[in-house]
């Protein structure tokens, strides 16, 4: 499927009409079930004071204006530190019901609210939401696109006009997404007439290529009834190969030929090497596509490399299951796929498991000299099968070390913690308590890292080593919610000043006052106060990043909205703001996290700073 691209010209005039006055709303409906989001250790407990002294952590003070001739958003109340990752939320309720209200997330499953779009106009959504281009580069931004897509919400208001349902534009998102088998769950929830013919034979190859391919083939016959192309016939084929109807199977590949059909890779397939039983695959399979993915499942032989090259993210799962004739173009596929989000720990484990690696490099694991995916699938399998629990911590935190951070705030953080198993805190680990808990940070199992963060404190006394490390990811715990309102400001004056000093030491190197500045940057837009005299400690003229900054537009909405606290229009103004994130100026991520927060979506705001704040964190040179 080809991937939407944001055109300035297009938008431009539309973003103008965008920017009219639309009335904000006075109430935030967060609208999802608290269970949903991280919580708080339960061993910190704060509690806001009446007065509010320097060292309280409070939102920022200055608000975003409101939208011209629109009454002020609700206030903002001042969380506390534990507060910011997430917070009970009231439950909303549908307005007026329509057919495009559907949804597979409620308030108890992750969706963002049933008032998701109040105050937003069917324009605005149908205009924009074509625009949008997924994946993103970020797992928190990609989770959120997903429950977005997927939320059971009240329709923008509006005219349906002539434009696509938005049913339609939302299957087509989460195919684009890689979330085939909930886009075709969505399908059999939706109206007919609310999915157009395009939009459905997508969903449905995408589909078949998942655990969906039972259900597509059981509805197939009814669906060729009213749409009788050829590309319909052709899923019909793969499905009579997979129920083993040779006769049937046949019989459809005279009827393609007889229409004038073209398509060799997909003909070669069902001809030479299904039909026959040839043990051999056709030389051209590229561009890679839903219904050869399906031929090949059936075919199951080792595919050549470069098919991983590309692919997309609704096919990524799939292939990744395939036998292949370059394993480590399939590692590497799937850890790309895992930073982002894309696959499972369940699914990037079972790639792992399935390396083979002789018994004795197995034993030497952690001496190993392999590199990448390899390295990793080594250390995973060899972790797994270790009973000594200093051996098992080793090989995980080598894993973990030889991680780019982007790997690591994705689901490579959940594979750490099941090569780990249960492993409580125990002082015989003192060692390596720092890094414990900074890997289960990073695996978002808060929990879990406070208890070894107690441990590594405790050691820090006779360890410097120990204080030294935790002093450099301080700022990571404050976002995860493990710091105290109590000793925040303490603790950020004592980190920030050792950041200036490795700094000051490098006279002729500003990136390490510049990632300091960024990291204060990150905890303002989270919420967290940072004092003007700590701001004046990193102020000096950075040099102007070279980046595409996003357009200036799309930037005023998405603040509008978010003060308006229109819920929706804010993930769609953001996840425009975001794309392609790597590419874009910090200012343009800053202002998403701002806007989330604003919204009421504070546990996701929260999500992308930590995302963040890892990246700048783990990339900076040790001192």
């Amino acid at each position: 499927m080809l991937k939407s691209r944001v055109s300035l010209f297009a938008l431009a005039g539309f973003l103008a009409l965008v920017a009219s006055p639309i009335h904000a709303q006075n109430s935030i409906d967060d609208g999802r079930d608290a269970s949903f989001l991280p919580r708080p250790a339960e061993a910190i407990t704060t509690k806001e004071p009446s007065a509010l002294p320097p060292a309280t952590v409070v939102a920022p003070s200055a608000t975003a204006p409101a939208i011209s001739q629109a009454p002020p958003p609700a206030p903002i109340t001042k969380p506390a530190v534990s507060e910011i990752v997430g917070k009970p939320v009231e439950s909303g309720m549908l307005g007026d019901i329509d057919p495009e209200s559907i949804g597979l997330y409620g308030n108890n499953e992750g969706g963002l609210g049933a008032s998701l779009w109040k105050g937003t106009s069917r324009e605005v959504v149908t205009r924009l939401l074509p625009h949008l281009n997924l994946p993103t580069s970020s797992p928190a931004l990609n989770n959120l696109a997903r429950r977005f897509l997927l939320t059971t919400a009240g329709v923008p208001v509006g005219v349906v006009g002539t434009a696509q349902h938005l049913t339609a534009m939302r299957v087509e998102k989460l195919v684009m997404l890689g979330d085939a088998v909930s886009a075709w769950k969505l399908v059999q929830l939706a109206k007919p007439e609310h999915i157009d013919e395009i939009t459905l034979r997508r969903a449905a190859e995408a589909a078949l290529t998942s655990s969906e391919s039972d259900n597509v083939c059981a509805k197939l016959p009814d669906i060729i009834k009213d749409h009788t192309s050829a590309e319909w016939q052709k899923l019909l084929l793969i499905c009579q190969l997979k129920a083993k109807d040779t006769k049937a199977a046949q019989l459809t590949i005279d009827l393609l030929r007889a229409q004038g059909v073209k398509d060799e890779a997909y003909f070669s397939l069902v001809e030479k090497t299904l039909l026959t039983g040839t043990k051999q695959l056709p030389r051209r399979l590229t561009p890679l596509n839903a219904l050869i993915l399906a031929l090949l499942q059936q075919a199951d032989l080792p595919v050549p490399a470069e098919i991983y090259a590309r692919p997309e993210a609704s096919l990524i799962p799939p292939l990744l299951r395939l036998k292949a004739k370059d394993d480590n173009r399939r590692l590497e596929l799937a850890e790309k796929a895992a930073s982002g989000g894309l696959i499972t720990a369940a699914e990037l484990e079972a790639v792992y498991a399935s390396i083979s690696f002789t018994p004795e490099i197995l034993a030497n694991a952690a001496s190993s000299s392999e590199t990448g995916g390899r390295l990793h699938a080594l250390l995973y399998q060899a972790a797994l099968s270790e009973t000594v629990e200093a051996k098992k911590i080793d090989l995980a935190l080598k894993f973990m070390r030889s991680t780019p951070p982007s790997g690591l705030n994705g689901t490579q953080g959940q594979v750490l913690v099941d090569m780990l198993g249960t492993l409580p805190p125990n002082a015989t680990h003192n060692t390596s308590s720092a890094s414990l808990g900074l890997l289960y940070m990073v695996a978002g199992k808060p929990e879990a890292a406070l208890e070894w963060l107690k441990l590594a404190r405790q050691a820090s006394a006779g360890m410097p080593a120990l204080a030294v490390e935790l002093e450099r990811f301080w700022p990571l715990t404050v976002l995860v919610g493990l710091e105290s309102d109590s000793a925040y400001n303490q603790n950020l004056t004592k980190w920030l000043d050792e950041a200036v000093k490795i700094a000051d030491a490098k006279s002729d190197d500003r990136a390490q006052r510049e990632r300091a500045g960024n990291i204060l940057l990150l905890l303002d837009a989270a919420g967290f106060v940072v004092q003007d005299s700590e701001w004046a400690k990193v102020m000096e003229v950075a040099a102007a990043e070279k980046r595409m900054a996003p357009p200036a537009l799309l930037v005023e909405r998405l603040r509008a909205a978010s003060a308006a606290g229109r819920r929706g229009e804010t993930v769609l103004f953001g996840l425009l703001v975001a794309e392609n994130m790597t590419d874009k100026p910090f200012t343009a991520v800053l202002a998403v996290i701002r806007g989330l927060r604003a919204a009421g979506l504070t546990a996701d705001a929260a999500s992308l700073a930590r995302e963040m704040a890892t990246a700048l964190l783990l990339s900076a040179p040790k001192p």
